[in-house]
């Protein structure tokens, strides 16, 4: 028992009493181990840190999945390339709108309904 004790303060980076309570929780509620069977995975050090591991890669793969990529748009344009007919006209349209609210002209507001609001 005292060669196990010695051999987990080697093999298992960190060993201490605060992580073997935090590793006996895990099992316990993770996998419903027994106080028998925490018992007896105390005697051998590497199911202690099979135990170690598994709750390290559980911990991991909840942080993995909490950060989730978004989707980037279907068309990017690179700096330089040309806008397509649409975003233009659009462009358009919103610039002879603001031009209209601002001035109220009638040459501004012919050049609205040019634009595509008519």
């Amino acid at each position: 028992m005292a060669e196990q004790a010695e051999l987990l303060q080697t093999k298992v980076p960190g060993w201490n009493a605060d992580m073997k309570a935090g590793i006996e929780n895990y099992a316990r509620t993770t996998y419903g181990a027994t106080d028998q069977q925490m018992a007896d995975a105390a005697t051998s050090w590497w199911m202690v840190d099979a135990l170690r591991k598994a709750q390290l890669y559980d911990k991991g793969a909840k942080t993995v999945q909490s950060k989730k990529v978004r989707k980037l748009p279907k068309t990017q344009l690179r700096p330089g390339a040309r806008k397509s007919q649409t975003q233009v006209a659009a462009n358009d349209l919103a610039e002879a709108r603001a031009r209209l609210s601002k001035s109220g002209k009638g040459e501004d507001f012919m050049a609205y309904i040019r634009a595509g609001a008519g």
